[in-house]
């Protein structure tokens, strides 16, 4: 496998999805990502304490283009998107994490309209109609936080190779800006004493670093447990306005010269 360069070490660097070695990932992209002053690609996010919340709509992900932004036809064509992609993202035989996927994106939709007259009174505070066509209070969807799937996550060794790049594994990686949540499912696999011990030596090491334990059972279930429902709801607070799933500097200017308010768009 190959050597990735050492991240500092307020950094994280996860590669998920469907990357089959991870220290290569991190080799061919890392370097790339600094030097655009980007932290997220379609197979590696980098986290610092000063990344803003990872998003459906944070660029990169996606590896969606502003003409095929404008394909999708309104916030129901973007989320089919969505779920098709973080699909695609998914190995193919681990069922529990797309069960899991599935559900938390039926999550955010129902949430969204149960916070709807909070949503269209904070779009009609900030200058926009709540009957608008663009945005509607639909689009705040897509600042809901991105799950990154069967993600690992690199760290320094401290064993009996010290310095040497490891990785421990979680299902499925949530970075909210403050705290990184990872969801083991338990029951898919038995881990073993390294996966055990890789996984209790970033947590060691990571202080904002969360481990949330849940029996794959559940993950396919139309339901999400609770604890971690609380961590997820209410993504939106602290962003003036929705800005759909494709969220670039020219748009976001665009929209808030329109209705005069200050940009909070991470």
């Amino acid at each position: 496998m190959s050597e990735p360069r050492q991240a500092p070490a307020s950094e994280l660097a996860v590669v998920y999805g469907t990357a089959i070695d991870p220290a290569l990932a991190i080799a061919e992209e890392r370097d790339a990502l600094v030097a655009a002053g980007r932290w997220l690609s379609p197979r590696l996010a980098l986290i610092a304490p000063d990344t803003p919340p990872l998003r459906l709509n944070s660029q990169g992900w996606a590896n969606l283009s502003p003409q095929m932004a404008g394909d999708l036809a309104g916030p129901e064509e973007m989320l089919r998107f969505c779920r098709y992609t973080l699909e695609r993202r998914t190995p193919l035989f681990v069922r529990p994490i797309r069960l899991f996927l599935a559900n938390y994106l039926d999550f955010v939709e129902a949430e969204v309209e149960r916070q709807r007259p909070a949503l269209e009174a904070q779009m009609e505070s900030s200058g926009l109609p709540a009957a608008s066509d663009f945005p509607t209070y639909r689009d705040w969807l897509f600042s809901a936080l991105l799950p990154m799937p069967n993600a690992h996550v690199a760290f320094v060794s401290k064993g009996d190779t010290i310095g040497a790049v490891e990785f421990a594994h979680v299902d499925i990686l949530f970075w909210t800006g403050r705290e990184t949540l990872a969801v083991v499912l338990q029951g898919l696999t038995m881990p073993t004493p390294s996966q055990i011990r890789r996984l209790a030596a970033v947590e060691a090491a990571q202080p904002n670093f969360r481990v949330i334990h849940i029996p794959a059972s559940l993950a396919g279930e139309r339901s999400i447990p609770e604890p971690l429902l609380e961590k997820l709801r209410g993504c939106w607070q602290g962003l003036a306005l929705p800005f759909g799933l494709f969220r670039v500097p020219a748009l976001s200017v665009k929209i808030a010269n329109a209705v005069s308010v200050p940009l909070q768009m991470m």
